[in-house]
């Protein structure tokens, strides 16, 4: 992917973080909601990253001053970047129900991955939904691994996904008054 062809679309970037057995990842999307293409620019992802390796990361990347939409369960790692040099980190907002609404929300679109973004090529051919015990059917809840750089990327486009909740919901809300 050539990123100055897509520098007319709006850029998002989202970061998962990870420690040990899990990565941090950094995702750079674009989104072309008019043709419904979803275009993942560039991955950052490595284990065994402190936070402050983590900022200088972004820093070296060219990435300090752009908004990055981070996982909330981490608002202390969230705080360490923002004192390191990364201004506008913010909290997504995560609820009962958001990792479904969020890749809901994400298969809406064709996505177009670099392919030199190898870990989320890994991911999506290795993402997996939880099977039933007693059926063996699959279930409607994903499996928790191989989702890191999905998981950055569902923070990264949380505004979209947040907003159509809401409006879903005024609009079931607001059919109730009209029911007779």
């Amino acid at each position: 992917l050539n990123k100055d062809e897509l520098a007319y679309l709006p850029v998002y970037f989202g970061l998962d973080y990870g420690f040990i057995n899990d990565p941090s990842a950094l995702l750079h999307v674009r989104i072309d909601d008019a043709n419904k293409r979803l275009y993942v620019i560039e991955e950052f992802v490595r284990k065994g990253l402190t936070n402050d390796k983590i900022a200088e990361s972004i820093k070296a990347l060219g990435y300090a001053k752009e908004q990055i939409k981070a996982d909330s369960a981490e608002k202390k790692s969230n705080q360490e970047l923002r004192n390191l040099g990364i201004p506008r980190v913010i909290d997504v907002q995560k609820g009962p129900g958001s990792v479904m609404q969020g890749i809901q929300y994400l298969l809406q679109y064709d996505w177009v991955v670099d392919e030199r973004c190898v870990k989320l090529i890994e991911e999506l051919e290795n993402y997996t939904w939880k099977k039933d015990k007693k059926t063996n059917e699959y279930i409607n809840e994903p499996v928790d691994s191989y989702n890191h750089c999905i998981d950055a990327i569902r923070y990264a486009l949380e505004k979209y996904h947040i907003e159509r909740k809401s409006t879903q919901d005024r609009m079931k809300n607001a059919s109730y008054y009209f029911r007779r």
